[in-house]
């Protein structure tokens, strides 16, 4: 019986050792692990204190000492959900290590502007439940990506092997034996032309 379960499980491996990769899945088990933890986190009061001190910090000189309106978790929870499925699928279906940090980066660059951007009008985006809730789909799909075989690496993998160009072989000539080639050879005097148009008319002497 454990001969069945390790000849099993070897099988369950690519020709380079590695497990291959499910994107489908994965999005949902990162997306959702993100979101969850961003909302416990907020729930029990830990990212509401960071809301805060964002706030106070760009108070005077954003808000002018007024706010006309905050969102509340009821706006950043679902926006949460939308970031962290997007971004989950979006590193386990890019191939490449730096294409997965740029994402990450990409999407809390994003985030971040909301809040400057949101100002203008008087209002104000609590960014922590996002930024928690992106940052942990972004790293635990960078591990889960990092060890095992995605179907986006097997097309990269494929796309850098180099193309080799068929060149055609041209037949070599056949060999023309020497007799032949002597036969071929015209002789100068029969196709010399005569420098007197009339002589061939002369009658020939006896």
């Amino acid at each position: 019986m454990p001969e069945c379960v390790s000849y099993t499980m070897s099988h369950q491996y690519d020709k380079n050792g590695v497990l291959p990769g499910k994107v489908g899945v994965s999005t949902l088990l990162y997306g959702a692990l993100g979101l969850l933890v961003a909302g416990a986190l907020d729930w029990v009061g830990l990212l509401g204190k960071g809301d805060q001190r964002i706030l106070d910090f760009i108070f005077e000189p954003v808000f002018r000492g007024v706010v006309n309106m905050e969102f509340g978790i009821a706006v950043t929870l679902p926006l949460t959900g939308v970031l962290c499925f997007g971004l989950a699928f979006s590193v386990l279906d890019s191939g490449g290590m730096w294409r997965r940090f740029l994402l990450g980066l990409t999407v809390a660059v994003l985030v971040l502007a909301l809040v400057p951007t949101l100002a203008l009008w008087g209002i104000y985006f609590p960014p922590m439940v996002c930024l928690v809730g992106i940052f942990w789909t972004w790293f635990t799909s960078i591990i889960y990506a990092g060890h095992h075989q995605m179907p986006c690496d097997d097309i990269i993998t494929q796309s850098t092997v180099p193309y080799e160009v068929p060149v055609a072989v041209s037949e070599p000539l056949p060999e023309v034996e020497p007799d032949k080639v002597e036969e071929n050879i015209v002789d100068e005097e029969e196709i010399q032309e005569p420098l007197d148009p009339d002589e061939k008319y002369k009658p020939s002497e006896v």
